[in-house]
């Protein structure tokens, strides 16, 4: 009796087991690798991030619509007190889609508060990313807050319903890219 007891729970374990070492292989190999929000950039000798123009690629799978991208802007990898570091985050109407990089409310701002105040420095980064809900902004939240930024703004709510993973997407979370 005692056998067939071992034989049933190491039975229910096997595809758990196979699903463990398939997990771990994948990410040994990288699998699961994530495109990172930003990336480590030189310019002129000096260390810079850059806006990930293929993020988006978390969300949408190879080949399921054209891929969305950010404008690669940079910033100072280490912020300094003079600078006031500003991340607009949003959907198309953040990336100014389908318009030209100097329509969309995070240049216009940039350009009015430097206006305002000619004497402080500001940096208005815009990771907005066409086709995505709140999901996406979420998702993308802790690397932004690890960037130390003195104001975050979010501008959205028009893709809630259709956006990836949105309630009527076409994206579904078995369909993402990473």
């Amino acid at each position: 009796m005692k056998r067939q007891t071992y034989m049933k729970i190491a039975m229910a374990l096997i595809p758990f087991l196979f699903l463990l070492l398939l997990e771990g292989g994948l990410r040994l190999w990288g699998g699961f690798a994530r495109e990172p929000l930003f990336r480590e950039v030189r310019q002129l000798g000096k260390a810079l991030y850059q806006v990930n123009p293929e993020v988006a690629r978390r969300y949408f799978g190879p080949g399921t619509v054209a891929l969305p991208t950010l404008y690669p802007e940079t910033f100072a990898r280490e912020k300094s007190s003079q600078i006031y570091r500003i991340f607009c985050l949003g959907g198309s109407t953040t990336a100014g889609f389908p318009f030209d990089g100097q329509v969309p409310f995070p240049q216009q701002l940039r350009y009015l508060l430097s206006e305002t105040y000619p004497e402080k420095r500001f940096e208005v980064i815009n990771l907005g990313i066409t086709a995505v809900n709140s999901y996406t902004v979420l998702d993308l939240l802790p690397e932004v807050l690890a960037q130390s930024p003195d104001l975050i703004v979010i501008y959205m709510g028009h893709n809630e319903f259709y956006g990836a993973y949105g309630s009527a997407s076409a994206v579904s979370l078995g369909q993402s890219g990473g």
